[in-house]
């Protein structure tokens, strides 16, 4: 008994976890994937001949990075007109950011842009945006978010997509910030807890 409540002590003396990735997924229209297999929400455009194309949005989630966190959301356009098809950059944003604490965030920066936001005529285009959070905020504080954006060329298309939290496989093991998130029993070894697992 002696050996165990030691042991104990020592897991309990250990630092806390700092969470550096959380998986988001679109609440809507959650029909697609990304080409790295995300899943996605697709939106079907359509100009005046009646000719259709669509959008893909995903999150590859919320990232650390150095002090503060990032939001990754990426499109894929496939246009399918006789005209180019871009993503409006500018119009853009992440916004109605969730974070613990009941607080909204708000997005003020541009993106940094990996990739190309037009899509030439009947072409496929993948770009990727990055959105620093404000400083203080860490992936684990973001609860939701949404992205609003736009589309212009052959059409024009507005459209807002609401994201939320991926459930965790350990519902208990991403609680509330500091020491305490760090624990959960991690099945199915229910005897032995998890921490930084």
């Amino acid at each position: 008994m002696r050996r165990l409540w030691s042991t104990c002590l020592v897991i309990v003396a250990l630092p806390s976890c700092a969470i550096d990735h959380v998986a988001f997924r679109p609440r809507e229209h959650v029909d697609a994937e990304s080409p790295r297999g995300f899943p996605a929400a697709s939106y079907a455009l359509a100009d005046d001949a009646g000719r259709k194309s669509e959008v893909r949005i995903w999150s590859a989630g919320v990232d650390r990075d150095g002090d503060g966190a990032i939001v990754r959301v990426g499109f894929e356009i496939e246009n399918r007109f006789d005209e180019p098809v871009e993503i409006s950059i500018p119009d853009t944003r992440v916004v109605d950011v969730d974070v613990s604490g009941g607080a909204n965030a708000v997005v003020d920066t541009r993106p940094m842009i990996d990739g190309e936001p037009a899509a030439a005529a009947d072409a496929v285009q993948v770009v990727e945006l990055s959105f620093p959070l404000p400083s203080g905020i860490e992936p684990d504080d973001v609860r939701s978010f949404a992205v609003r954006w736009s589309v212009r060329g052959a059409v024009d298309f507005a459209e807002h997509t609401a994201f939320r939290r991926e459930p965790s496989r350990y519902p208990d093991m991403y609680w509330h910030g500091g020491f305490y998130r760090g624990w959960a029993w991690r099945r199915p070894y229910p005897i032995f807890p998890a921490y930084c697992w």
